[in-house]
């Protein structure tokens, strides 16, 4: 994903508790997608007995920058390079400019900090475009949206749907945003896009999007581990809790040996909207 997770107040809900002898577990935020270089994010796990008085506490203490990130694609092993960066949630992340994501490529991640080592690895499934997007007009100056894809009917597939506003450089996850091809008639999968809400069951105006807003809409194809991340993610959150305070609560499952987290490859298809006025938007 080029960015996904928002810098918003951080909830503290989380990890096992950890015996002060122990290590604190490493957390890995990180994707890689076609054509676009790796994005990765380290951060200490959070226990309960934590009592975290703003982010800036979290960021000071928890955030690691000191992180040696190395990436193999089985032709090339990397180095990654780690940068101030305020359009992330974590405002620190390691990335390179000397590797995109290829799609069918495996790309192996090791971590190392402070004597630990995590890793992981991904693969960067097909490209699925997105055929088409239905906006119609809700309530008051709401909009519905309602995407739709074609699904392989002879292989297994998973899917996310991500969206950002203009203006902004972070995706958030749809709610109810995570498929697998179950779910497909026909060879033919949609579903229905709605914000991250703030607090369940509150007003309208916290799923639906407004009439005017100019929105990105990302349809990535992921695989098995990715797919179980995000369900999982989507289960134990469903309301709009940051992802760097979640990814190693119990309940949440991680492809990070030794560690929590994600590191997920995508094969993505966007689309920018402007949703001015009702109309089924037709891409093939």
């Amino acid at each position: 994903m080029k960015k996904i997770g928002l810098l918003i107040l951080l909830c503290c809900v989380v990890s096992c508790k950890q015996e002060i002898s122990e290590p604190t577990p490493i957390v890995v935020e990180g994707w890689i997608e076609n054509n676009l270089p790796p994005v990765v994010m380290l951060h200490h796990a959070i226990s309960f007995d934590e009592d975290w008085v703003s982010i800036d506490d979290f960021m000071r203490e928890k955030l690691i920058v000191w992180g040696k990130v190395t990436l193999n694609n089985n032709d090339t092993t990397i180095i990654m390079t780690g940068q101030l960066d305020t359009a992330y949630m974590l405002p620190y992340r390691y990335s390179t400019a000397y590797m995109v994501g290829d799609v069918a490529k495996k790309y192996k991640l090791e971590v190392e900090y402070n004597g630990q080592k995590v890793f992981a690895e991904t693969t960067i499934p097909s490209i699925v475009p997105i055929d088409s997007i239905e906006i119609k007009g809700y309530k008051d100056d709401f909009v519905n949206l309602y995407v739709s894809w074609t699904d392989n009917k002879s292989t297994e597939d998973y899917y996310c749907l991500f969206y950002k506003f203009k203006g902004h450089f972070q995706y958030l996850v749809c709610n109810f945003g995570v498929f697998n091809d179950k779910l497909s008639k026909n060879n033919v999968m949609g579903a229905y896009i709605y914000k991250r809400s703030t607090i369940v069951g509150m007003e309208d105006n916290l799923f639906w999007f407004t009439r005017n807003d100019t929105i990105t809409l990302k349809l990535a194809h992921i695989d098995k581990a990715g797919f179980d991340f995000w369900e999982s993610f989507q289960a134990t959150n469903s309301s709009n809790i940051p992802i760097a305070s979640s990814t190693h609560s119990r309940g949440i499952r991680s492809n990070i040996t030794g560690g929590y987290g994600y590191w997920c490859g995508m094969g993505s298809c966007e689309k920018q909207l402007i949703l001015s006025k009702d109309t089924v938007l037709r891409f093939n």
